[in-house]
């Protein structure tokens, strides 16, 4: 028995086959199904289902091959056992593939509450923050060293996503909470990142003189999961908006007290991203997971945190064909004009030094010892921590001259 999806435009034919995956897995999977990729680009699939018919189980496999353009001509419904006649499962078949068209034509989602949580080093973020499409805030609230910069921290991303199911709605919310936590990232100055999936040996908490190897992430035993968004303030304090992403002071982004806090112009970057034309985002989005990158791996590597700022740069001077990175920064600093030779510097002896020719040139593999006859610690220092405030300065001076809102 063969459905025809060939009339199907691509965008319904992408939503319908999220509906065939949701209803076919809540009927239930059985053995016999494959993904099988072809030499001449096309993509087999077969499902096997349990049905549930009169009190017995018929198993039957759903089928569908994509070609080389993305289209499929059809879905193909055939029993398991070979001796069951085309009269025993049409009737079921008919009912889950015309549920499966009505849902795709009338595009029927329901709405989920998903919690991301995510983790960076620094200090305790200030409180929560309601940004456009999703909430962020600190776990847990009440930390005992919320000023120390060197500890581990916890935030939860919460949305509300609209989703065939709930399998499909936390995938939507991890790939948007990726696509926040990049951005975010470069406007908070830190490295957001996911938990790390590998057990790591850690000092064992009870006391015993040995260490144990544990799974990393925040974790409380017995907390009830929250299925809902929260109230404004219920779960943590309004978090405080604080300098602007054009400051350069050593502090900037973390209030009196040492905690973290988003920048007064952290509304105003998500929206405009969200608005810009789909150039625009993309580069953004691009510059961001770079930065975000350079903040995660080279916290340890000062080499690799340069080079991908420097990159970062580079993939948005694609938005306005600025020709590449010294051109934007020249366009985007003051006092360009005396720094022709740093810029030069962070691009060819840092960013393309490392690329092209696999060379460290801060000192990642050095042992950190330095003397005071010996200028070349200081002068690395000085290369990340200049080039890292230049970026920053040509990064949100072109955003809050090119993104819609910020204008």
């Amino acid at each position: 028995m063969r459905f025809r999806t060939d009339a199907l435009p691509k965008a319904k034919l992408r939503l319908m086959l999220e509906y065939l995956s949701a209803t076919l897995r809540s009927i239930g999977l059985a053995e016999g199904g494959y993904y099988q990729p072809h030499a001449d680009g096309t993509y087999h699939v077969r499902l096997a289902v349990a049905h549930k018919q009169d009190n017995r189980e018929l198993v039957l496999f759903w089928s569908f091959v994509r070609m080389p353009d993305g289209s499929i001509p059809h879905i193909e419904v055939i029993p398991r056992d070979e001796n069951v006649p085309e009269s025993e499962y049409a009737s079921v078949a008919h009912e889950v593939y015309n549920s499966i068209l009505t849902a795709t034509l009338a595009e029927i989602t329901q709405q989920f509450f998903q919690r991301v949580p995510l983790y960076y080093i620094g200090t305790q973020l200030s409180g929560e923050y309601w940004l456009p499409g999703f909430r962020i805030a600190p776990v847990p609230v009440d930390d005992e060293h919320p000023g120390s910069g060197n500890l581990e921290r916890c935030v939860y991303i919460d949305q509300n996503v609209s989703a065939i199911d709930e399998r499909l709605a936390r995938a939507l919310a991890f790939e948007r909470a990726m696509r926040y936590a990049a951005r975010l990232s470069l406007i908070l100055d830190v490295g957001l990142y996911d938990a790390p999936k590998e057990y790591v040996w850690i000092w064992n908490p009870l006391g015993t003189p040995a260490s144990i190897r544990g799974s990393r992430g925040y974790f409380v035993r017995g907390m009830r999961p929250t299925t809902s968004m929260p109230e404004k303030g219920v779960e943590a304090p309004l978090g405080e908006f604080a300098w602007s992403v054009l400051d350069t002071d050593i502090n900037s982004g973390r209030n009196q007290a040492g905690f973290l806090c988003c920048r007064k112009e952290t509304r105003v970057i998500l929206r405009g991203v969200e608005n810009a034309p789909t150039g625009i985002q993309e580069a953004f989005d691009s510059c961001s997971r770079l930065y975000q990158l350079s903040m995660v791996v080279g916290e340890r590597f000062p080499t690799v945190r340069v080079a991908y700022q420097v990159a970062a740069v580079d993939a948005l001077s694609q938005a306005g064909g600025f020709g590449g990175f010294t051109n934007f920064m020249e366009q985007h600093v003051s006092n360009a004009s005396a720094l022709r030779t740093f810029l030069d510097t962070l691009y060819s002896k840092v960013r393309s030094s490392h690329f092209h020719g696999g060379a460290f040139p801060l000192g990642d593999f050095l042992s950190g010892l330095t003397d005071a006859i010996d200028p070349g610690p200081w002068e690395r220092v000085n290369i990340r921590l200049s080039g890292h405030a230049l970026i920053r300065e040509a990064i949100f001076r072109w955003a809050t001259q090119t993104l819609p809102a910020s204008t």
